[in-house]
């Protein structure tokens, strides 16, 4: 299900950071900047991986899923930019045994879209299960915990049309591209975990 972005600015609208609160309305209404800060004016295809063939059946029906509800635009039969960066896809499984098609964004190593994304400010690091237990330990009785699992969190957040090129997919001769943040994108996570704006953002 989509984000409601009326309903993220109707919540957002007493916000105590209203700069924040601002960037993330605007985001989900313009799409986030990636935070490449390299060359943009080039072409670089890179192979994909060995498991996107093993499954490719799955491969095919996870683009062609992701096309239907405006994730990935697609298929091309030639490059939609004049300039166009084709990151590898794999199937990587799961703990359950299932598939996750993922955007190999840190190939060729040295060049690649994640190699264009600043370390910093973009890491980031979780919480250890030490600090978890810590929390725990200090916080009132009684605590309650839970766990959410939000299925497939970091593809609800649109990526600006200005970035689009740099998320491209060479798959079966055809060209595709990522509107929203692919699984593999070093922001990923900051964004979906932080909403933490880039350099430039």
């Amino acid at each position: 299900m989509p984000l409601s972005v009326s309903r993220f600015e109707s919540l957002l609208r007493n916000h105590p950071d209203s700069s924040l609160a601002s960037y993330v309305i605007n985001g989900l209404r313009c799409g986030f900047d990636i935070g490449f800060t390299v060359n943009r004016i080039t072409n670089q295809h890179s192979s994909n991986l060995s498991s996107a063939f093993q499954h490719s059946a799955f491969v095919s029906a996870q683009l062609a899923a992701s096309c239907n509800v405006s994730h990935t635009a697609g298929p091309f039969d030639s490059p939609p930019f004049p300039f166009m960066y084709c990151s590898g896809i794999g199937a990587v499984p799961k703990k359950n045994g299932k598939l996750r098609l993922i955007h190999h964004l840190s190939s060729p190593a040295g060049s690649s879209v994640n190699d264009g994304i600043p370390a910093e400010p973009f890491s980031l690091q979780y919480i250890s299960i030490d600090e978890a237990i810590n929390i725990i330990m200090s916080s009132p009785s009684p605590v309650y915990l839970s766990k959410l699992d939000v299925k497939s969190a970091f593809r609800q957040i649109p990526v600006r049309p200005q970035d689009w090129h740099l998320l491209g997919i060479l798959w079966q001769g055809k060209y595709y591209y990522d509107r929203v943040l692919p699984m593999g994108s070093a922001l990923a996570r900051r964004y979906f975990m932080q909403w933490q704006p880039p350099l430039n953002g």
